[in-house]
């Protein structure tokens, strides 16, 4: 009898175990990796940008209750644009004009109807009752939002009237004093001040060449070296390019550089008046362009420079409230933050 021959399975050979990826894997998970991180920072910018803007536009609110405090205790808005006379004589005098003069003279008597014209004051407390003091835009906000000064004005180098944008740490806003004859007088009785200013936001932004040293104030974006800009409708009476003007006010198509600062309050226009090419002139005319309502026609208009801190050129704007102007001279202005706008232009 033949012995049966038994058959033994094969065990099929085993691959060895892998224990890395290969280049063209490491290769796909490192690109995967790096679209994630390029979204997550995408969206962490986008976030802190928004938080940023939503800062400025918070800042903002608080102003414009401060000036409606103001409003309420005084019966008028403050101006974004006057003319202090510290000696006797510059209330009746005609400099810079005449109607500069009685213009500011009847500015006064709208918020301090008992206003004594009669006396000599140190308004800028720096020793002498000589200055003729000019305020435009923010300097007059923080002036008649925060009072006169506790001290003489110094930049941090500790020197009067020093570099220009240094931040004035000495400034302190004492409000305005009770006697309705001499509301800037130092002591006694006090009045406001109407905002919580952030000492640290502070500068004096024209330096060297301030020579009444009153400061400007800043928005609060990190690195912010150019101050809010405060225009008055003066209780819807009608806006003045002059309060905001930073540069040589021309007519609006006669410049051929860039511009250099802002020029003019924010106006509307038709859709009809969209210029079809950036060649043409728009609008066709001055009088097409002041003739154009403001935004914030009753109460007042704060413009923030925005991250880059160019304020752009200012003026007409679209029914949205949007800078669709082709013209690359206006660029600058798409992230300017408005309290009419409660953001960015684009």
């Amino acid at each position: 009898m033949q012995p049966v021959t038994q058959r033994l399975s094969r065990t099929p050979p085993q691959r060895p175990a892998r224990t890395a990826f290969s280049l063209i894997e490491l290769m796909i998970v490192i690109t995967i990796i790096a679209i994630l991180m390029s979204l997550l920072l995408v969206g962490v910018q986008a976030a802190r940008t928004a938080a940023r803007v939503a800062s400025v536009t918070v800042e903002f609110k608080n102003i414009e209750k401060s000036i409606a405090d103001f409003k309420a205790k005084f019966g008028a808005e403050p101006p974004s644009g006057i003319i202090l006379f510290e000696a006797i004589a510059g209330w009746t005098g005609t400099a810079p004009t005449a109607a500069a003069v009685n213009r500011s003279r009847a500015l006064i008597r709208q918020i301090w109807p008992d206003f004594d014209f009669t006396i000599a004051r140190d308004i800028n407390g720096d020793g002498d009752v000589t200055d003729t003091i000019t305020l435009n835009g923010s300097e007059s906000l923080v002036f008649f939002l925060g009072g006169v000064n506790s001290t003489n004005v110094v930049d941090r180098t500790g020197t009067t009237i020093g570099t220009a944008g240094a931040p004035i740490t000495t400034w302190a806003p004492l409000g305005f004093s009770t006697n309705p004859a001499n509301p800037f007088a130092r002591g006694g009785a006090r009045l406001g001040p109407y905002h919580d200013f952030n000492i640290g936001r502070l500068t004096n932004r024209d330096g060297a060449t301030d020579a009444e040293g009153f400061p400007e104030y800043l928005d609060p974006l990190p690195g912010q070296t150019n101050p809010i800009l405060f225009a008055s409708s003066y209780g819807g009476k009608g806006y003045r390019d002059a309060d905001v003007q930073l540069t040589a006010q021309a007519t609006y198509d006669a410049y051929a550089t860039l511009p250099t600062g802002f020029a003019y309050c924010y106006r509307r226009y038709a859709t009809s008046d969209y210029p079809a090419s950036p060649a043409l002139p728009f609008p066709a005319t001055v009088a097409k362009f002041t003739a154009a309502q403001a935004f914030n026609p009753k109460s007042c208009q704060l413009i923030s420079p925005g991250v880059d801190g160019e304020y752009g050129w200012g003026g007409v704007l679209n029914t949205g409230m949007e800078l669709v102007e082709p013209r690359p001279e206006r660029s600058f202005e798409r992230d300017n933050i408005t309290n009419f706008k409660g953001g960015t232009l684009n």
